[in-house]
């Protein structure tokens, strides 16, 4: 609760006068609900009056969310206050005195129309792009807690419907999450678009391995485009770094997948086993016979685990009904390094700690799905706040 909303329903005359008993009198009749004093010095409304047992008071009207707000701002000290006839709080937690003189007090608390406030704690928050970015430290963490792992599971979720409905075996469900993942969020589409044009199993048809790679080289296009070519393609490097041009990962992913077999046995190992054998595996690509690409880095190889291996492995755990297989996908997440994008940047302005994968891939859910949209009323964390 805040005093800015509580000032509101008081000057727009929401508060129901007839239904509120007063603390500390037998009757108490707002006649009227004053002038709000909008300047931040001295009471918050003047020129107020009230009947108090059937005596007529006209003064000042001040507005707290507890009483004993009145000694946290020092009012008993101030002067200025001696006038005041009535106090209004949303908590009565403490009997107030002024000058030796028993404050008569209303409590609002019980008469507030929560969904009111709700609606009007929305409006303010929506003016920022991250609504809750002040406030989150005021909440227990319990909360945030709940809802990365509610917004997690229903980003893994999503994912998996769209994996469904791609009706193709498992292995050419890998061969696409590799590479989604190759083509991060900016040439996403150029890599999926390469795997439509060169389905897995076609691919793996091919024995040479060398072939295999210069296939997915010669199909993107890419290779052989011009610089203005490119600029115009579905291949992006604007806004890339350089290690992660497209043409750099076009040729780390043939690699990949031309000497991978896609045996995908391995997510039913441990954890840390999964994590160890995908390393080795990897680093073992780069070894022998054609080194064509840059050796892939351990950052983009956790990148690969996060945005590869944990959807496949939560999207086999949906079609054998198997929770703990989609339990140890977040344990995988647990053992990596959080990921670096301005999303997370945004959670750190707010003070919020940020671990491991699971931590950054929750809250990237929690934005994409709450925050970005607005929806602070289907957010535990935002209605939390809300309330508080």
């Amino acid at each position: 609760m805040t005093e800015d909303y509580l000032h509101l329903l008081w000057k727009s005359k929401r508060v129901p006068f007839h239904k509120i008993s007063p603390i500390n009198a037998k009757e108490i009749i707002v006649k009227n609900s004053g002038e709000h004093n909008e300047s931040q010095k001295g009471p918050d409304f003047t020129f107020g009056s009230v009947n108090i047992d059937g005596i007529d008071f006209y003064g000042n009207i001040e507005i707290h969310v507890k009483s004993s707000d009145w000694y946290r701002h020092q009012h008993q000290s101030d002067n200025a206050y001696n006038n005041v006839i009535l106090h209004v709080v949303y908590v009565y937690d403490k009997p107030v005195y002024q000058n030796g003189v028993l404050l008569p007090t209303i409590e609002l608390k019980s008469h507030i129309d929560k969904e009111h406030f709700l609606k009007y704690q929305l409006g303010k928050l929506n003016k920022s792009e991250f609504p809750c970015e002040n406030l989150l430290t005021q909440i227990d963490v319990v909360h945030l807690e709940t809802m990365k792992i509610s917004a997690f599971t229903k980003r893994m979720e999503a994912k998996s419907r769209i994996l469904r409905d791609l009706n193709l075996p498992n292995d050419s469900v890998f061969y696409h999450l590799i590479a989604s993942a190759f083509g991060s969020s900016i040439n996403k589409k150029g890599f999926i678009e390469l795997t439509q044009k060169i389905p897995f199993q076609q691919l793996k048809q091919i024995s040479s391995k060398q072939q295999q790679f210069q296939l997915l080289l010669a199909e993107s296009g890419l290779m052989q485009s011009s610089s203005k070519e490119k600029s115009t393609s579905i291949w992006h490097f604007k806004g890339t770094r350089p290690g992660n041009f497209p043409d750099i990962r076009l040729k780390q992913f043939a690699q990949f997948v031309s000497k991978y077999d896609f045996d995908t046995s391995f997510i039913y190992f441990t954890p840390d086993k999964i994590q160890e054998e995908f390393y080795k595996m990897v680093d073992d690509f780069w070894k022998d016979d054609f080194k064509q690409s840059k050796k892939i880095s351990r950052s983009f190889s956790n990148l690969i685990l996060i945005n590869a291996v944990v959807p496949f492995m939560w999207f086999i755990g949906c079609q054998q009904e198997d929770e703990r297989l989609q339990g140890k996908s977040i344990e995988l997440l647990e053992r990596l390094s959080s990921e670096k994008n301005k999303y997370m940047n945004k959670w750190k302005k707010c003070g919020v700690t940020i671990k491991n994968a699971f931590d950054s891939q929750s809250l990237l859910s929690l934005y994409q799905y709450h925050c970005s949209r607005k929806k602070c009323l289907t957010c535990g964390v935002g209605i939390k706040l809300l309330e508080e």
